[in-house]
């Protein structure tokens, strides 16, 4: 789950999470879903509401997915630790 992966970085970087005041997160419904979404899941954990910050861009990205992969190459992802 994607909070559990944010949660274990903030873990693992030593960083107190409730200091977090705003969070980003394209439009997708796994991050945005108001019960069971990501970032509703970091806030019942920080146990407080988050100014949510919400872009779209990534409607703009499959069109010209095959321009940024010739010019960048192809997209290297990091893996979360719980996913090994």
């Amino acid at each position: 789950m994607i909070s559990d992966c944010l949660m274990l970085f903030f873990d693992l970087s030593n960083t107190d999470a409730s200091n977090v005041e705003v969070i980003g997160a394209d439009g997708k419904a796994t991050n945005t879903r108001r019960e069971h979404g990501a970032v509703h899941m970091i806030e019942f954990r920080v146990d407080e509401p988050l100014q949510r910050s919400v872009y779209c861009l990534h409607l703009n990205e499959p069109p010209l997915q095959h321009i940024l992969d010739h010019v960048d190459g192809s997209a290297q992802y990091q893996v979360c630790p719980l996913d090994q």
